[in-house]
């Protein structure tokens, strides 16, 4: 659903949004997008048990009569085959994640990007970031203690927005919010004449 995001022509515009954004501010804002935040591994359990459910209320139901080791090696391929179908298949999967799983993945990985990415090292400690999960349909926004309050809370704001582009996999949507968010930035955190570009502005 939110594939498009990975590919170059979509980094690429977000990158110029990047640049807009940090045309206007003093703050550093860097984007990454991810195929994942996690195995999940609880969602291809719950379609092979599905699967195997399905298969077995099919054959139980059957007016023909099966073999009771026939049964268990079917309802047995069943599982194996869901499982299989959804730890290969993105959008399969995603149905049985639910939405605590997917909040949590993303916000812990997104802290962690956020240190491993050098964010928390700029000068002001002014840096924020926009993190993008493919597979978790999700986006977390990170900030740094030198962001301002007014500031947060635009981004608070703008996040659904964000995550309503990468529903609909509108990535030039997605860079046209991010460039209005620093428009927003300007009010209270307005880009010094010294101003020193920091952190890579390309999509990590």
């Amino acid at each position: 659903m939110s594939a498009r995001f990975l590919s170059t022509p979509a980094k690429d515009r977000i990158t110029q949004a990047v640049k807009k954004f940090e045309s206007f501010t003093s703050a550093e804002l860097v984007v990454t997008v991810k195929k994942s935040s996690g195995r999940h591994p609880e969602a291809s359990l719950r379609w092979g048990a599905a699967w195997a459910f399905l298969a077995l209320v099919v054959l139980m139901f059957h007016p023909e009569e099966f073999d009771l080791h026939f049964i268990v090696v079917d309802v047995g391929g069943a599982f194996l085959l869901g499982y299989a179908l959804s730890a290969y298949v993105t959008p399969v999967k995603r149905v049985f994640i639910t939405p605590r799983a997917r909040a949590e993945s993303v916000r812990t990985m997104a802290k962690a990007a956020f240190y491993d990415l050098g964010i928390s090292g700029t000068f002001g400690r002014t840096g924020l970031l926009a993190y993008v999960s493919s597979l978790e349909n999700t986006i977390e926004i990170v900030c740094d203690r030198g962001v301002t309050d007014a500031a947060r809370e635009a981004c608070q704001k703008t996040r659904p927005l964000l995550e309503r582009c990468l529903h609909a996999n509108d990535y030039e949507g997605f860079a046209k919010l991010l460039e209005a968010l620093g428009e927003t930035f300007h009010e209270t955190m307005p880009r010094a004449t010294d101003d020193v570009n920091e952190l890579v502005d390309e999509v990590a």
